[in-house]
């Protein structure tokens, strides 16, 4: 009896006679896939309902810059409901798994979840840069119309991108057989045995390069552009903030040192600059863990790259899967407005209840 890995899952090849058990091996490692895909999910669903409920029970958060967080947590939910099915899959140890039609239509809303979430993400850097390089235009431009709008062309265009090829790849392109190693005469037995849930056009070379190229690190760079135009913006906007209070604290008050002036300014401005710093280059570090790993590993692994471990796949895909876990904390609690709407709520039950109490707290009633 021989044994053969695929992917990341031992699996027991029968000789003449013999009969597949499952071994203790084959059950931990498949347990040790499964346990993270649960955390995962549990911990992303958790999450953006949290950020979608304080967007229902607070009205005042529904501004146009928050309607692209409330895409944001809406598609990283859709990701979260989607890992439970992938669990599930790993635990029965790819023995059964979705209908074909059932298996594609998952496919294509998890694919295209993630696809709206990337894209939400360049939406809300791009209204913070817009908001930072051109601050009168933003004022009077904004609009809720133009962010649903906005929203609805994100959606649209992930959910398009995705489920056209899916669609039409079957009936244009013939049926091709995946392989990792076309010398192993044992890889068909292993296929068919434990059929795969994947997009059809996984293992074609071309069509892969060129999605990855357009969809996923376009908008990478995008973002990487956009981020580092926003903290030259923020540095500019502090300086200038700065020179303005100066001037005006001197022209009221004459006794001033203008040493203790320019200290001052050093000062705020040190202390702004660490601030920007320190979140935009959290935002960027987490985007890149999250995502670059795992596009890069796909593009080697479609080429049949004799290098990549198979078990770098799934382990890249959690990284990616993290993203919809980590997402509304950095974009959601880590803004002062849904933090303070949570807050509230956790204190008073409600919205009313907390501001009764709160008035109570005031006036010492």
């Amino acid at each position: 009896m021989g044994s053969q890995t695929y992917p990341c899952v031992s699996v027991l090849m029968p000789s003449d006679g013999d009969v597949v058990v499952p071994s203790r091996q084959t059950f931990l490692i498949v347990w040790l896939k499964a346990l993270p895909l649960v955390l995962l999910a549990f911990s992303t669903v958790t999450f953006n309902t949290m950020v979608l409920w304080m967007f229902k029970v607070k009205k005042s958060l529904r501004s146009c810059k928050n309607i692209y967080l409330g895409s944001l947590a809406m598609a990283d939910l859709i990701i979260g409901v989607s890992m439970f099915p992938a669990a599930v899959q790993q635990l029965k140890g790819q023995v059964e798994w979705l209908p074909f039609v059932w298996c594609r239509v998952y496919l294509v809303v998890r694919q295209s979840a993630l696809y709206v979430s990337l894209l939400s993400l360049l939406l809300i850097t791009a209204d913070r840069w817009w908001s930072i390089h051109y601050p009168f235009s933003y004022r009077t431009r904004r609009r809720k119309k133009n962010a649903f709008l906005a929203v609805g062309g994100v959606w649209l265009i992930g959910f398009s991108l995705q489920t056209i090829p899916v669609a039409v790849w079957d009936f244009l392109i013939p049926k091709e057989t995946p392989s990792l190693n076309s010398s192993s005469p044992d890889l068909d037995l292993v296929l068919k045995t434990f059929p795969a849930c994947e997009l059809p056009f996984s293992h074609n070379i071309s069509f892969v390069a060129i999605v990855s190229g357009i969809q996923y690190f376009v908008p990478l760079v995008a973002m990487l552009t956009l981020n580092c135009s926003l903290y030259l913006g923020i540095l500019g906007r502090k300086k200038i903030q700065i020179r303005r209070s100066l001037n005006s604290s001197d022209k009221k008050s004459s006794l001033r040192p203008s040493k203790d002036g320019d200290e001052l300014a050093k000062s705020l401005l040190v202390k702004q600059d660490r601030r920007a710093a320190c979140w935009l280059g959290l935002l960027v570090i987490v985007f890149l863990v999250c995502w670059l790993p795992h596009m890069i590993v796909g593009v080697l692994i479609t080429t049949r790259h004799n290098g990549v471990p198979l078990w770098a796949r799934d382990v890249t895909f959690w990284f990616l899967l993290a993203n919809s876990a980590i997402n509304p904390l950095l974009y959601g609690f880590f803004n002062k407005e849904i933090r303070e709407a949570f807050k509230q709520w956790m204190y008073g039950g409600s919205m009313r209840r907390a501001r009764g109490k709160n008035a109570l707290f005031i006036y010492g009633i």
